[in-house]
């Protein structure tokens, strides 16, 4: 019965999954399918049940979409944990704070935390070196004429715009 609701909202409301900067969806997503054999078998969007912020919005089927309706949502429907779809919402139960396959496959806040703040520790150590490259490069007249200290001095200023 939940099944043929949902097919018939998505019908009418032309609904679609989408993520507009999801790096890791697939270009093609199926229809959702409905029906598990097994109750094993079935999709959760939080597996082991621990959304820490049921009122963060996850925009994976449009804007207003809550934690908390995502996990009701996969709850009652019959979805395939297999399929595309469940592997996609799984993908994006971190923003609820869900332990799992979420954030590029780290499963723990200490691991989402590291690949939050590992890219930030290295562009601030480049900045620094490029500065350092400039101000060596520059800072007398004779390293000033020579051709690759201007091309380093180049890359450099380049470095730290970015």
């Amino acid at each position: 019965r939940n099944a043929k609701l949902a097919e018939s909202c998505i019908n009418s409301c032309d609904a679609q999954i989408q993520s507009k900067n999801c790096k890791f969806c697939p270009d093609h997503l199926d229809p959702i399918q409905f029906g598990v054999e097994n109750e094993a078998d079935k999709c959760s969007f939080c597996p082991n049940h621990d959304i820490q912020y049921p009122n963060r919005l996850v925009p994976l089927f449009g804007d207003n979409i809550a934690c908390w309706q995502m996990q009701g949502f996969y709850e009652n429907m019959d979805i395939p944990k297999d399929s595309q779809n469940c592997v996609l919402a799984q993908s994006m139960n971190f923003i609820c704070g869900c332990e799992g396959p979420g954030y590029a496959g780290a499963n723990t806040h200490t691991k989402q935390a590291v690949l939050a703040w590992l890219p930030r520790s290295m562009a601030i150590l480049s900045t620094l070196g490029s500065s350092f490259i400039l101000y060596d490069t520059t800072k007398t007249i004779q390293k000033r004429r020579r051709l690759l200290n201007h091309m380093l001095s180049t890359l450099s200023v380049f470095d730290v715009m970015g």
